[in-house]
């Protein structure tokens, strides 16, 4: 069907990489024009066939299964690098990145300082827990997000009797100005400090009307 739609640019189906990964999509020369790519299973995501089959896309929606990301396996953790590495090095104009299950390192970190700057919306569910210094660096790097949609945000730290709390400076949060184009943010969690997160999220967030 995708073969046979030239101009398709949207489809419903969660394994576009298992289908791109077909040899009738061996030639080269012949482009598709779809814009939203989406595959639930890592090794079907092979970003520089995607770049040269599918050059617009500008939605990507990735997931690592349950069943991989509970075992924090090496192998795992390395094909979520390389997809993230990739990714950041790739032509592709993305506009909007889901990303399931996946680990905030550094990879992650080098794919937002490369794609972040022309985002406006990130979904993030982290394999681990997701704190301040996570969040202030997405809002650093991604300054047109309008919709944020964040799970596991947990605890600053483990529990240290003898360590200060993390105390937010709201002026110096004012001057930096992050989330201000944010429209729309959802967080979900368990045990993260609300005094902590939500100025971060909320004090140049002007044009907000959903929040959940």
């Amino acid at each position: 069907m995708i073969k046979g739609l030239p101009r398709l640019e949207y489809i419903n189906f969660g394994s576009i990489g298992k289908v791109l990964d077909h040899p009738t999509f061996n030639d080269p020369s012949s482009t598709l024009k779809l814009t939203h790519f989406c595959e639930l299973d890592p090794n079907y995501v092979k970003i520089e066939r995607l770049q040269v089959l599918c050059p617009n896309i500008q939605h990507l929606s990735l997931s690592v299964p349950l069943r991989m990301s509970s075992h924090n396996d090496n192998s795992d953790t390395d094909t979520t690098s390389r997809i993230m590495d990739t990714l950041a090095l790739s032509s592709l104009p993305l506009r909007t990145i889901e990303l399931q299950q996946f680990p905030y390192s550094d990879s992650f970190k080098r794919l937002l300082k490369s794609k972040g700057k022309n985002l406006i919306e990130l979904l993030f569910r982290a394999n681990g827990s997701l704190n301040s210094e996570h969040i202030t660096f997405i809002g650093e790097s991604c300054p047109k997000l309008q919709k944020l949609h964040l799970k596991e945000i947990g605890p600053e730290d483990s529990p240290n009797p003898n360590r200060a709390p993390v105390i937010i400076n709201t002026t110096a949060l004012k001057r930096q100005s992050m989330f201000c184009e944010l429209t729309s943010v959802h967080l979900s969690g368990q045990m993260w400090n609300p005094s902590t997160i939500l100025p971060i999220l909320l004090t140049s967030a002007k044009k907000l009307t959903r929040y959940i």
